[in-house]
């Protein structure tokens, strides 16, 4: 997957938005497919990036939760 960006301009000024794609072309469908049918879902109150595979993270926390014998 790729980020691709698209620009566009609002109340005179510009503006633009990133869409997840495989390609150029699935990214341009992604964004006419938007345009016909989006809706708003809420405000974005945070992100959380995770750099890893969350499945190693369970793994690694299982792991040290066997070690030291945690029943949590």
């Amino acid at each position: 997957m790729k980020e691709y960006t698209f620009s566009y301009r609002f109340d005179g000024k510009s503006w633009s938005l990133s869409i997840w794609a495989d390609s150029v072309e699935e990214a341009k469908a992604k964004f006419r497919a938007a345009c016909d049918n989006a809706k708003y879902d809420g405000e974005v109150l945070a992100k959380i990036h995770t750099p890893v595979n969350v499945t190693l993270v369970r793994k690694v926390l299982k792991w040290f939760k066997n070690l030291t014998g945690s029943k949590k």
